[in-house]
């Protein structure tokens, strides 16, 4: 008897038993609309065999629960079929017709797989992972008109919704194909030679793109045959270098900032068979690895204040839990000011330290034996003022590599009686933190300080420490490394005359993450001397001129004000375009300087980069000053490295209040300056001080070179800073497996005598041990007679 309030249909009716009679195809449902979907979807969740290979057939959360959506509707028509339930038939026929929907829709990504995977059976079964839309389709589409002719009488109306149902899970799909497709179509556009082109294909990615599409493409990997990315022309397939690029241009963000597709199941398994970190051996980080991680980090600091200089020891270990070689790479941003002046890679567990020559030469042997022999060399190289890159590889399969990098580093002067101190830090990185790992951080002074700090805070307020000095501290001298019986390094701390500059070509990154910026830059404008000239400069989709050259008024810095607040910062923007509008004005209005306010800079080499080499390696290019909002890869550093024409604002607080220091000693006329010269032995007094104030003259006399825009003299000194044993644009260090490498490459190995420690240096025990023995004398004193 039927009992409509409870959903239920006597199963001794008629039409019931009728229809019940035929049995068979619940077990086809079952097998091929339930269990194989299973199978498949959590094959492909937990290996990614699909994306690896071919296409991603999962790409978000919505494609998991569609495709979940099959084998549960089919699994529900076969109970409400047996049970006779009829509640919520309608519903239900309208979810067993998204499942056809959505079995079509896959069906046909599958059909340039068919091939492959019918020969697949043959292989263990494998290959019924990839027939399995087309039995789920075939087994959607029985339990759908098994559902609509449940009950004639209603026919109708159940085919209505067995029809929407289909209309709904293709509408829905579909629209994720029109986003990739035309993701795939604005990345062509975005790679065109015409910039009109390129701006209009980002702003189609912008509106109409999916991310992760775009991400895919950044790796080189495939979305699907609907999309069409597996049957372009050759000539027309995405560059991944132009991928990467649009990608920051369309969201603001690098690439590797972000996760790269999941490629592996959890434990990795297909890491040794799929090698797709072909960045090996470049000059960039680029993408993430996520068999790599750091494993341990220990940064051992020296501190002397006396000398108003630092020598960090950093020491990480890298792990690779894959069965392949991995490469770590990794942007170091140094201490205001610094160097590397140490390299050391453990080969069989002895340490082995680098070799120090010009940046070709270094880079030269590292990819002979890292991409060509597969050996164990560390290179570290600059990239930019106060930056660096360390590449070590190989980092074994399974196993662990261990370097240490060496940097010494002036600490920053606030008058005479304050120095602060900055330790280095990742800017971006191709592998992972271990969880738990934190950087163990020992600094040695007049004090002993030891602190575990994570990644995160190792650019704030925890990686800079203050320090007391006395009021003749920096006024020392150390005899020259390369002739110490005749020269010395003097240094001195004193107050020097500024200069302000009578134009200020003020250049703000239009990108979307200095949105929360703005006010801050409008806020440090106010604080502009009054004595210049100004001009405000938009870096965005295209270059605006946001306050025309004039004298800074309050009136006109009320305007750059207003107009600041306004920039409507959007994606990522390539600054290029606005350095040379800048550099435009600055060349037609004598002593100029460009303040560059800015984010990260992740482009690949553009059109414009060649005219920024030609017009800042000439001498009298004006000096760009370089205040980094947010840090990250800035290919513009890289770029002009070697010109010396840019000079970084050490960041120490906000960026309004950093603008307003810069402003403040503009307008003063004064600012601390620490100045180093060399002179004869018999001339100094005062004194003995650091070695490492030699590494820093020499630093920066390579600086003063590569300013003066003569490539003739390049050569020479990049033999000078090798002599001297720090990395400078100029020259690199590259740590080789064994000596018959280094004969190969025509380099040598410095003498392990002759680097720095992080071990105080004599004159440095000596005060320890005199403070040591005045304490204990003090204590004996103190102590009583009758003890």
């Amino acid at each position: 008897m039927n009992d409509p309030e409870y959903g239920w249909m006597d199963n001794g009716s008629v039409a019931y038993n009728k229809i019940h009679g035929s049995r068979r195809w619940t077990w086809f449902v079952l097998i091929a609309g339930v269990m194989l979907p299973i199978i498949t979807i959590g094959v492909e969740l937990t290996t990614r065999m699909c994306s690896s290979i071919f296409f991603d057939p999962i790409p978000t959360v919505w494609h998991a629960i569609l495709l979940g959506l099959v084998p549960l509707a089919n699994a529900v028509t076969i109970f409400v079929w047996r049970r006779g339930i009829t509640r919520y038939l309608t519903l239900l026929v309208f979810l067993a017709g998204m499942s056809i929907g959505v079995e079509l829709f896959y069906s046909i990504e599958f059909i340039p797989l068919a091939p492959f995977s019918a020969i697949g059976i043959l292989m263990m079964g494998i290959g019924l992972c990839g027939l399995s839309p087309f039995f789920a389709f075939a087994s959607s589409i029985v339990c759908g008109n098994r559902l609509k002719d449940l009950y004639p009488e209603q026919s109708r109306k159940r085919a209505a919704a067995l029809w929407g149902g289909i209309v709904v899970g293709l509408v829905f799909l579909s629209a994720f194909v029109f986003s990739s497709y035309m993701t795939y179509t604005g990345l062509r556009m975005a790679a065109s030679a015409d910039e009109a082109t390129s701006l209009r294909g980002v702003h189609m990615i912008r509106t109409f793109g999916n991310k992760s599409t775009l991400l895919r493409a950044c790796y080189g990997l495939p979305s699907g045959f609907l999309t069409g990315d597996l049957f372009w022309r050759d000539d027309q397939q995405i560059d991944r270098e132009n991928a990467r690029t649009t990608y920051y241009r369309v969201t603001g963000n690098s690439f590797n900032t972000v996760p790269p597709p999941k490629m592996f199941g959890a434990r990795g398994q297909m890491v040794s068979d799929f090698d797709w970190d072909s960045d090996v051996g470049g000059t960039a980080v680029n993408g993430v690895v996520r068999s790599l991680s750091l494993s341990s980090s220990c940064m051992d600091s020296l501190v002397e204040t006396d000398s108003l200089a630092s020598y960090t020891e950093w020491t990480m270990v890298f792990s690779n839990s894959s069965s392949s070689q991995r490469e770590a790479r990794a942007e170091i941003a140094l201490p205001p000011g610094g160097v590397v002046s140490r390299l050391t890679l453990w080969v069989n567990g002895e340490e082995r330290e680098a070799a120090f020559s010009s940046t070709g030469n270094v880079r030269q042997a590292y990819q002979e034996v890292a991409v060509v022999q597969r050996h164990d060399p560390v290179l570290v190289t600059t990239c930019g003022p106060d930056r660096v890159l360390m590449q070590c590889f190989p980092v074994p399969a399974d196993g662990n590599m261990k370097v240490r990098i060496g940097i010494t580093s002036p600490l920053t002067p606030d008058g005479h009686s304050k120095a602060t101190q900055v330790l280095p830090y990742f800017v971006e990185k191709n592998f992972g933190i271990a969880d738990g790992v934190k950087h163990s951080v020992l600094v040695q002074g007049k004090t002993q300080v030891r602190k575990l700090i994570s990644d995160h805070d190792l650019t704030g307020p925890q990686g800079t420490s203050e320090y007391e000095c006395s009021t003749h501290a920096g006024s020392v001298w150390t005899p020259d490394r390369l002739d110490p019986k005749h020269y010395a390094i003097v240094q001195k701390l004193s107050e020097e005359n500024v200069k302000a500059p009578k134009n200020v070509i003020i250049l703000i990154d239009g990108s979307r993450k200095m949105a929360s910026y703005t006010s801050e830059i409008a806020n440090a404008i106010s604080s502009l001397p009054k004595s210049c000239r100004f001009t405000v400069i938009e870096a965005g989709d295209e270059v605006s001129e946001l306050v025309p050259l004039q004298s800074a008024s309050s009136n006109a810095l009320e305007s750059a004000q207003r107009n600041i607040r306004h920039i409507a910062c959007v994606g990522g923007i390539d600054n290029r375009p606005a350095l040379l509008a800048a550099h435009d004005v600055a060349s037609k209005n004598h002593d100029s300087v460009i303040l560059w306010i800015h984010g990260p800079q992740p482009l690949s080499s553009s059109q414009a980069t060649e005219q920024i080499l030609q017009l800042w390696q000439r001498p009298g290019a004006p000096e760009i000053i370089s205040v980094t909002a947010i840090d990250g890869w800035n290919s513009i550093f890289s770029d002009l490295e070697k010109t010396g024409a840019v000079s970084q604002l050490p960041r120490t607080e906000s960026v309004e209040n950093d603008l307003r220091r810069l402003f403040d000693q503009w307008a003063d006329g004064k600012r601390s300056m620490i100045v180093r010269r060399r002179v004869a032995l018999r001339d100094v007094v005062g004194k003995c001080g650091s070695s490492h104030i030699a590494r820093l003259w020499a630093c920066n006399e390579v600086a003063r070179v590569c300013r003066m825009g003569d490539s003739r003299r390049l050569i020479d000194i990049s033999k000078f800073a090798a002599l001297y044993q720090i990395v400078t644009p100029v020259s690199g260090a590259v740590v080789l497996e064994n000596e018959q490498q280094y004969k190969d490459a025509g380099l040598k190995a410095v003498d392990p005598s002759s680097v720095p420690s992080s071990v105080p240096e004599p004159a440095t025990w000596m005060a320890l041990t005199a403070g040591i023995l005045a304490l204990a004398v003090g204590r004996r004193k103190l102590r009583p007679k009758d003890c």
